[in-house]
Formats: C-alpha cells, structure tokens, sequence
C-alpha cells in the first residue's frame, strides 16, 4: 500500500471534531444606543447557541422581599430580554449576589439600576433574614421568567473570600439556604456559582481554594471567570504562549468531582495600558485568537457544560461616554470579536469554527449501581491524555442526585458508591466516545468480581439473557435484573419470561418513574416460574438493563441487555 493510500486510509478514518460545550456572549452593548443594543442580540444570536443574561445592576430588595409587584423599570428590562431572544436558545442566567467590588449586597434596582441601597439595607449582611428571602424570591421570579438552562447565584465569589474572609462567612449562611430553596423548587436545574481564577500558583488562588470547601455543598456546576491577561500577573501577560500550567484546570484543585463551565472569558486585541493600575499589556489580534485555540481545546478535555466570551464587540463608544473612560472598564473594552468599527477580528472566523463543530451528544447509561456491592467506572483512554466526563446521578425513585465530574485517563477507576451513598443509576453524557468504559462489581465481603462494557445501547425493548446449565455444571443460586427508564415520563414495563424452547412463561408489568432504575430476584417478578433463560422488556420509552445471577457474593454474572 502506497504511502498517499495510507494517509486517505488515516484521514477517512479520523472522527469528526466535536466539543463538549455551548458556546454564548453576554449582551453587553458597545453604545448606549437602541441600534447597538439590537445589533448586539443579532449578533449573539447568530454567533453561538446559548446566551448569557448577566444581570448586573442590583435588586429591588424591598419589593422581592414582599415578593412583588416589582418596578415596571424592572419588569420591562426582563420581557424586553425575553421577547429579543430566539426561543430555541438555551440561557445561561447569572444574578449578582455581590456588588461591583465584591465586598457587600448588590445594589437597589428600582426605577433604574445601579441606584444606592435603601437606608434600611444599607447594614444589612449576607446572612440576614430578609436579605435571603429577597434574594430567594426575586431569582424565583426570574427564573420563572427565563427559563434557564443554569442559573448562576454567585458571581466571582471569589473576590469576596480575598476582599472580606468575616463576610464570605455570612455568604456561606447565604448560600447555603438559597441553593436549598431553589433546589427544592427547581431540582433539575443547575445552580452555581463562579471563581474568578488566579495565576495557578499564587497565594491568592490557595486562598480561594482553601475557602471553597464550605462552599462546594451548595453548587451543582462550579464556574469560571478568567482575564489571565490582567489578573495573572504574567511576564508577556498579552502572549497566550505565557499562560502557565494549569492555567485553567486549576479549577480541579477546587473540587475533582464538580462540572465546569466558563461563565465569563475574554482576551484583548489591542494594546493595554492602565496607569492607575499598572498595567501595560501588549497583545494583538493574533494573540486572541491563539487564547481562544488554547481555551476551546482544554475547555472540551475537561468536558465544560458552557462558554461565554463576555463581550462580542469593542464597546470604545461606551467606554468614552457614558461609562467616562473608567480605567477599570478598560480592562475588557477591546476584547471583542469584532473591533469598535464592527469588523471582524481573526478569531470570530475560529469562534464559527468551533460552532460548526457537533456537541457530543454520546450517552452511556449506567443502569445499575450496586447498593450491596462496590461499583467502579474504568475507563480506557488514549495513553498519556487525560479528558473528563460528566455523570448525571438518579436515586432509587428517578430523583436527580446532582452532576459529577470524573477523569478519565490510559486507565482509571471511579468508585461509583463514592460519588453519592444514595446513586442507583447515572448517565454519562456528553461521553468522550474515544474512551472505553467498563463497570464492576466487586463484593466487598466475599470477593466476587464482575464487569461488562458499556457502550451506550438502549431500546425500548430490551432482552435479558441467563444460563441454562444444570446446576451440577453451575452453582448459581439465584438471578435477576436491574433496569432503568431513559424517558421523562413515568413508563409502564412490561416483561415477558420464556424457557430454552422459547415457550412464554409468564407476563407481568411495573410501572417506572423517569430516571428509576428497578431490580427483581427472578423468583420475585414471576414467583411461578423455573427454568427462565430470557427476560423480554419493552415500554414506550428507552430502556438500558443488566442481567444479574450470582452464588452468594463469591460468584457474580454481569452482563447488559440487549
């Protein structure tokens, strides 16, 4: 075979480039015009497939404490976002719990936003009664309004740890009983809150990795905010080719298990200097678009849910006029993809690039996580590459337990029962579909060891295969099944038993919420029957299944339906 063949052979074979994540804008204008603010939305529309509503300009706390009628300034803001917006859009929904300098409650946002804290809250701290139903009811009302995919209650959370410890204390009072109300409201959606990330190895990002802990019970999705050009403290800040070594998966010494998403990034591409500051950063529009290969390639290796590229056109305009040349708005008012005349730099053609590329939208089911076993997720990657998948977790009701984040390397092993003591069930989505993945079960007192591939099979009918020796030849004594309901709507089963001639047997029915995963001893689902060889399921909604037999804990069979 000719040299060119083996390389037509290598190219066709080669998959296509997927990402994991959404790719969004914030909205923010680059005039304080009409005209500006609607060509912005045009942009963001056709530009990515997730938007950014980044509301950043206060609270009506005393009419969210009272639960409305809020101001029409703010009841007019939300619809006219609404009502601007393509409905097939997916919304990441981020409310300030911090005001602009990250150091006490968000402003009042009445009539306009922006406006002072009435007396009566000026004192108030985070962990104040009041301060928490208000929060709690005004981000009821918005999510009720938008509908996001994830809502974000702590922007930057961070620079509260490093700007007041005594506070982030009170936040944590704070936090904690916000993510209780609204998880308890909203179940299936993500809350979370962002870290504004440091240089890696920096007494501020020990800091605020130290500090999270108390945080992380209280989140589903763990979000970055990340300027290294500004905030790292870099030699040749301006140059990707700087970033350090963990740069971004730094987020991983937060917390291992915790999905991420960028919730806001960007890179300048013109020169930055800021006296008041120090600042003096080179950068072009090159470098910008070499940040945005490095972030698009580590951001889908650790399998990010979003990103946000915070400003899609320089907003010089704005920046000159209404904002008064604020040397802190300077910071991001040239990282657009498009410069302040509206042309485009040479990483939005990158940025469409990436668009185009498919989400990974491979799903491994996990239909059975053993409650009396030790169950391990192994996988087997590509040696010397590391990339990470996100498992959603079910009880044994369907109930969502959360989402955790694994790695997954040449080879790695997950202990399943170690990421939540009431899982029953999970799904591995987006899966990296160039990993290889296995469970096993391990009996934890008798030693017995089984494991099967998973590879993403369900149907909506499935069949469960079981031996048919004698048992002088196989000492099993007993078999089963363990199934789960990949709909979202409780589904009525029904399983039909046959014997080696392929006689039916018996037929009985369960109902299965969406998400539950069910087991049964053979001899309890059809108490009349011997010598069953297959187990037919089928329902109206997608099944996934292991066939389950045993002698005790010493002997174990594993395999998935078919």
């Amino acid at each position: 075979m000719t040299a060119s063949l083996i390389l037509i052979f290598a190219l066709a074979a080669s998959p296509e480039p997927t990402r994991s994540f959404q790719m969004g804008f914030t909205l923010w204008p680059y005039a304080a015009t009409n005209e500006a603010v609607q060509d912005v939305y045009q942009r963001v529309q056709d530009h990515g497939d997730i938007v950014a509503h980044h509301l950043q300009g206060g609270i009506p706390w005393s009419e969210a404490l009272t639960n409305g009628p809020y101001p029409p300034a703010v009841v007019n803001e939300i619809q006219g976002r609404r009502s601007a917006m393509r409905a097939d859009q997916a919304i990441y929904l981020a409310l300030n719990s911090l005001n602009m300098a990250r150091d006490g409650l968000p402003p009042y946002w009445a009539e306009q936003d922006n406006l002072p804290l009435p007396q009566n809250w000026a004192e108030k701290t985070f962990d104040d009664p009041d301060v928490i139903q208000a929060f709690i009811h005004f981000s009821t009302y918005l999510i009720d309004q938008f509908q996001p995919s994830y809502f974000n209650y702590g922007t930057e959370i961070s620079e509260l740890m490093l700007n007041d410890p005594d506070g982030y204390a009170d936040y944590l009072v704070f936090a904690e009983q916000v993510y209780a109300a609204l998880k308890a409201r909203y179940p299936n959606l993500p809350l979370m809150v962002s870290i504004a990330l440091k240089h890696p190895q920096s007494s501020e990002a020990q800091t605020i990795q130290s500090l999270s802990q108390d945080l992380l019970p209280f989140v589903d999705i763990i979000g970055i905010s990340s300027y290294p050009y500004a905030f790292y403290g870099l030699d040749q800040a301006g140059n990707p080719n700087s970033l350090p070594t963990g740069w971004l998966s730094q987020i991983k010494s937060i917390s291992a298990q915790h999905p991420i998403a960028i919730t806001e990034t960007g890179w300048i591409a013109e020169n930055l200097q800021i006296d008041t500051f120090g600042l003096n950063v080179a950068s072009n529009p090159s470098f910008q678009n070499d940040y945005l290969e490095a972030l698009f390639t580590e951001s889908n290796r650790l399998n990010a849910e979003f990103l946000i590229w915070f400003c899609s056109v320089d907003f010089d305009t704005l920046w000159l006029n209404e904002m008064n040349s604020d040397p802190v708005g300077a910071i991001w008012r040239d990282t657009g993809l498009w410069d302040e005349n509206r042309s485009a730099r040479p990483g939005l053609i990158l940025w469409d690039s990436w668009l185009g590329y498919s989400r990974r939208d491979y799903t491994i089911w996990i239909p059975h996580i053993a409650t009396s076993w030790d169950t391990y997720l192994i996988s087997n990657g590509i040696a010397g590459t590391t990339c990470f998948a996100n498992i959603d977790l079910f009880g044994d009701q369907g109930q969502p337990l959360g989402t955790r984040s694994v790695e997954l390397g040449f080879f790695s092993k997950t202990a399943l029962n170690d990421l939540h003591p009431e899982a029953h069930s999970g799904k591995i989505k987006p899966a990296q579909d160039s990993t290889a993945t296995r469970l096993v079960y391990v009996h934890p007192v008798e030693g017995g060891l089984a494991e099967f591939v998973l590879d993403g099979r369900s149907s909506k009918v499935i069949r469960f295969l079981y031996h048919d020796f004698s048992p002088e030849q196989v000492s099993l004594t007993w078999q089963g099944l363990a199934l789960v309901n990949q709909g979202p709507e409780t589904a009525e089963v029904q399983f039909s038993a046959f014997n080696t001639d392929g006689a039916l047997l018996d037929v009985t029915s369960q109902a299965v919420a969406s998400h539950q995963r069910v087991r049964f001893l053979l001899n309890d689902l059809f108490p009349n029957q011997t010598n069953i060889v297959l187990v037919v399921a089928e329902s109206e909604h997608p099944l996934s299944g292991v066939a389950i037999s045993g002698n005790g804990g010493s002997q174990l069979l594993f395999s998935q339906a078919e």
